[in-house]
């Protein structure tokens, strides 16, 4: 391939992309381009998704496959390669076939060996190149509709959220009816609970919050987890910690839990500070 190489990292999750990329606007990333002949493959998202049965968390890619030629059709086998540290590739291959001037999304899920316990952020570093490949076709790659990682029901993330009411028990009901938790937290019943709903609340009514996921899907009562921004950018989950308004929730890994538990050791120890 021509073109300089360029790396784009997504948490620990690294894209290699030796191909041209588009030009960036201003205070914004490139999004990484592969030219396959006459089409491209455009990263759309990347990071790692948790499988609700085994627990295990897998490296993805969501590619947008484009045919740039508006005669002629885009038939080629594709290969998407995985490669760890050491140099090690894993690949996938599958056959494209784009009518002219037409698109379609791909999710590419790396194999089972390299997937990891987790959290995304202790899994190993890996990169993906996408490239035209010969040969047999390997099974394992999926089509998906034109969506993000996210679960394309539960509330979108990064995008300003205004909340209609704070439940007991810590929820977060956004306007549209949807239900979130901050992730990583329980609020024991009784005055504690109560107390934090009415911190939250004032912190919430006034402005937008914005939502970021790890990879969990909702909870058995159909609750979002999702970290939650207050609207002057501070991490909620954080400052009910730090406040001894919540307590940590040890059921299942997530990325912020080492910096969670720093702030409960630090409120329960404030001599030690």
């Amino acid at each position: 391939m021509k073109g300089p190489a360029s790396t784009a990292r997504f948490g620990r999750f690294t894209v290699l992309c030796a191909s041209l990329l588009l030009a960036p606007a201003a205070g914004a990333l490139a999004a990484p381009v592969w030219p396959l002949g006459k089409a491209d493959a455009r990263l759309i998202d990347a990071g790692w998704r948790r499988d609700s049965k085994s627990g295990t968390w897998s490296a993805e890619v969501e590619l947008r496959l484009v045919n740039r030629d508006l005669r002629a059709p885009f038939h080629h086998p594709v290969r998407v390669e995985f490669i760890d540290s050491a140099g090690r590739a894993w690949v996938w291959k599958t056959f494209v076939a784009l009518a002219p001037g037409t698109a379609q999304h791909r999710r590419i899920s790396a194999p089972v060996g390299l997937a990891c316990p987790g959290p995304p952020g202790a899994c190993p570093a890996l990169k993906v190149r996408v490239d035209l490949a010969k040969g047999d076709m390997a099974d394992g790659v999926q089509n998906i509709p034109d969506t993000a990682l996210e679960d394309p029901d539960a509330p979108p993330a990064g995008l300003p959220l205004y909340i209609a009411a704070v439940e007991e028990g810590g929820v977060l009901r956004l306007l549209d009816g949807r239900r979130v938790r901050p992730l990583g937290l329980r609020f024991p019943p009784g005055k504690q609970q109560a107390e934090a709903s009415a911190w939250t609340r004032e912190q919430v009514m006034d402005g937008p919050v914005v939502l970021a996921y790890d990879g969990l899907p909702p909870d058995r009562t159909g609750l979002w987890l999702a970290y939650v921004s207050l609207p002057d950018g501070r991490d909620l989950g954080a400052e009910l910690l730090k406040r001894s308004l919540a307590v940590l929730d040890a059921r299942a890994a997530f990325s912020r839990e080492g910096a969670y538990a720093a702030l409960v050791y630090a409120a329960s120890n404030p001599h030690k500070n």
